[in-house]
């Protein structure tokens, strides 16, 4: 994890993934949003009340109304108020085709992906592949996928062109998404059985998100699974489906 100006850029250089996290919000914004929902506030009231609490309330209403002080949060299914959708992160991931299709599936996300895509980031080798010895053989055929890009895109369009590349081919997806719905991608996409590149994404993310908002994500994100072993169960599971449907 690296700290720039306005923003916190976390890496993975095992998986070549990085994310870039800002928010222009603050405690006093999550605040005032809890404010005006529990208390039945209009914005002024609820902002002359912030104003005048010191850092340690703050926290606490916060954690209070997150039910995490009172115990009620107790699994991933209960997302923390409304209130938290007032706060929004601006997210950049540097991630593989496949996984930003993936995370286009949630729709509660403002997706500034580029409609066409290309190869100038390089192309996403699995750890596993890595070790039984297929990445050369597996960036010979990607690297002549990309010359294959290229021959279209000058003859047609960059558009046309997306339809040569890999799903492994890396690239930048940005995304403006608030708080809440970060509760729900980051602990689900991150439990047992998620695609491995998909809950490494997560947990980048996760750990970019911390940095905010007074670090209170440490303590509402109680529910991302930080482990990096592969978990088969599903595709296990997936297995036997299949078998019975035979």
């Amino acid at each position: 994890i690296s700290y720039h100006h306005g923003f916190v850029r976390v890496t993975d250089p095992l998986y070549g993934f990085e994310v870039e996290i800002t928010s222009k919000n603050n405690i006093d914004d999550l605040v005032e949003s809890i404010l005006m929902e529990r208390n039945n506030m209009p914005y002024g009231d609820a902002h002359f009340k912030t104003s005048r609490l010191s850092p340690d309330p703050k926290r606490k209403l916060i954690l209070d109304y997150a039910g995490i002080t009172n115990g009620l949060r107790k699994n991933r299914r209960h997302k923390p108020g409304r209130a938290f959708e007032n706060v929004h992160f601006n997210v950049s991931i540097k991630l593989p085709i496949g996984e930003i299709r993936d995370i286009r599936r949630h729709r509660i996300l403002t997706n500034l992906d580029p409609i066409s895509f290309t190869h100038e980031k390089g192309f996403f080798i699995s750890p596993v592949l890595k070790e039984v010895g297929l990445e050369e053989e597996l960036l010979s055929a990607y690297h002549k996928l990309g010359s294959t890009y290229d021959r279209l895109e000058e003859k047609t369009n960059p558009f046309v062109a997306t339809s040569a590349l890999p799903l492994a081919a890396y690239q930048w997806m940005n995304l403006i998404i608030n708080f809440r719905e970060l509760h729900h991608i980051l602990e689900l996409r991150t439990q047992p059985g998620a695609h491995i590149n998909y809950k490494r994404v997560c947990q980048m993310i996760g750990v970019g998100i911390y940095e905010h908002i007074n670090g209170i994500g440490r303590d509402t994100l109680k529910f991302i699974d930080a482990s990096t072993e592969i978990d088969y169960g599903r595709a296990v599971q997936e297995l036997r489906t299949m078998r019975k449907q035979k």
